[in-house]
C-alpha cells in the first residue's frame, strides 16, 4: 500500500514536472515571435550597404493560372526600389503562361522561366527554383509560392533590412488561408505551430528549419552551398533541410514583423494536405540529431503530462478511494490550467497576424492533431517517400 502511496505521487510529480516543462517552451519558444516583436519594435537603420542590395523574387508556380491572377499585383507592386520578379513556371497545363505574358505587358521586370514537361526529376520544385535562382540577376534571393499573398507592400523591404553583414539566410513567417471551414481552420493551426516552432527556436539562436513560401537567401550563399545539390534525393525539403544543414545563430535571422509576412491560400482537400506532410515529415527524417531532439521537447512533456494525469486518477480510484476526488480536482485543475495557457498563447501568435482564433477548435487540435501527425509520419515511413 505504502509503494502505491508513492508511485501516485510519484505519478503527481511527473506530470507537474511535464506541465512545467510544456508550458516554459510555449511561453519561452513558442510564444518568443509576439516578445519579440514587442520588445524589438525599434528599427534599426540599415547600414549603406544594405540599401543598395537588390532583390529577385523567385514565385514558384504550378497549374496556378488563378492564384496568380490574384496575388501577383501584390508583388509586382512591392514598394521597393531594385527588384525583379522571376515566376517559374513547372511544366504547368493550365493557363499560368497566359496570365504571366499579360503581366509582362504592363510590368517590364517581370521575367519567366519553366521547367519542360516530361522532366524527370525526383524534385519538380528543386530543380525550378534552381532554374529560377540562375537565371536571378540581383544580390539577394526571395523564395515565395504563387498560391501566397503577401500581407504588406513592405514585404520585401522589411525582409531585406535583415540582411547584415554576416548574414545569409533569412526566414519570414507564414500563415494559412483560415476562413473557418474545418480543414482550412485545421490548416492554419498546423501552420501557426509549426511557424512558432521553428522560427521561436531560430530567434533563441538554434535555426532548424525555414519555409519555401517566405525565405530569402544571398546569392552568392545559395551557389557556394551548391543549391539543392545535398537534398535532391528527397522530393520536398527544399526549404527545410538547406536551413538545417546550413543555417546558424550567426548567419540566419528572423524577420517577425507583421508586415513581412506572407498568407499561403492553399486550396488543399484532406488527402492532398495530407500527401504534402507526408512529403515534409520524409524530408525531416534527414535533419541533425539535436533538431530531432528540439522537436521531441514538446510532445514528450505533453503525452508524459496526460499521461501522468490519467495514471494520478486511476490509482488514486484503486488505492485511495478517500482521496479520489482530490486528486480527480488536482489533475483536472492542471488539465484546464495547461489548456487555458497554450490557448491563450496560440492565440496571441493569431492576433499578431492577423489570423481568426482557435478555442474550441483548440479541444481538437490540441489532443487529437497529434495522432494525425503521428499517422501520417508512419505513412510516410512504410511508403518510403
Amino acid at each position: 500500500m505504502e509503494n502505491t502511496i508513492y508511485l501516485i505521487y510519484g505519478c503527481l510529480g511527473v506530470m507537474i514536472t511535464a506541465l512545467v516543462g510544456e508550458l516554459i517552451h510555449c511561453f519561452v519558444i513558442r510564444m518568443r515571435l509576439v516578445w519579440h516583436n514587442l520588445y524589438m519594435k525599434k528599427r534599426v537603420a540599415a547600414d549603406e550597404e544594405d540599401k543598395k542590395l537588390s532583390v529577385s523574387v523567385i514565385v514558384y508556380a504550378k497549374n496556378d493560372d488563378d492564384n496568380m491572377e490574384s496575388f501577383l499585383p501584390l508583388v509586382l507592386e512591392q514598394e521597393y526600389d531594385d527588384f525583379e520578379i522571376i515566376v517559374v513556371d513547372d511544366a504547368s497545363w493550365d493557363n499560368t503562361n497566359d496570365v504571366i505574358k499579360k503581366f509582362q505587358e504592363t510590368y517590364p521586370f517581370l521575367r519567366t522561366t519553366h521547367v519542360p514537361e516530361g522532366t524527370q526529376v525526383i524534385s519538380h520544385k528543386k530543380l525550378a527554383l534552381t532554374l529560377g535562382a540562375k537565371a536571378a540577376k540581383k544580390d539577394l534571393l526571395i523564395f515565395t509560392d504563387a498560391d501566397c499573398r503577401p500581407f504588406s507592400r513592405h514585404w520585401i523591404e522589411d525582409i531585406t533590412k535583415s540582411f547584415k553583414h554576416q548574414t545569409e539566410f533569412v526566414i519570414g513567417y507564414t500563415s494559412s488561408f483560415d476562413d473557418k471551414k474545418w480543414l482550412n481552420h485545421w490548416m492554419a493551426f498546423d501552420t501557426l505551430m509549426e511557424n512558432t516552432e521553428a522560427l521561436g527556436w531560430a530567434l533563441a539562436g538554434k535555426p532548424v528549419t525555414g519555409f519555401g513560401s517566405n525565405i530569402a537567401y544571398r546569392k552568392d550563399t545559395f551557389f557556394r552551398y551548391k543549391g539543392f545539390a545535398g537534398f535532391l534525393h528527397k522530393e520536398a525539403g527544399e526549404d527545410e533541410l538547406m536551413i538545417n544543414a546550413y543555417g546558424n545563430s550567426v548567419n540566419t535571422v528572423v524577420q517577425s514583423g507583421k508586415m513581412a509576412h506572407v498568407v499561403a491560400v492553399r486550396k488543399f482537400n484532406y488527402r492532398e494536405w495530407k500527401y504534402t506532410k507526408m512529403k515534409q515529415y520524409s524530408a525531416e527524417r534527414d535533419f541533425k540529431a539535436g533538431t530531432k531532439a528540439i522537436f521531441a521537447i514538446e510532445p514528450i512533456c505533453k503525452w508524459l503530462f496526460l499521461l501522468a494525469a490519467a495514471a494520478v486518477i486511476a490509482l488514486a480510484a484503486i488505492f485511495m478511494p478517500e482521496r479520489w476526488i482530490e486528486m480527480i480536482e488536482i489533475a483536472a485543475g492542471a488539465i484546464l490550467l495547461r489548456f487555458v495557457l497554450i490557448t491563450l498563447a496560440v492565440n496571441l501568435v493569431a492576433r499578431q497576424y492577423k489570423q481568426p482564433t482557435f478555442w474550441l477548435g483548440m479541444i481538437f487540435f490540441d489532443l487529437i492533431h497529434p495522432f494525425f501527425k503521428l499517422s501520417w509520419k508512419i505513412t510516410s515511413l512504410l511508403k518510403k517517400l
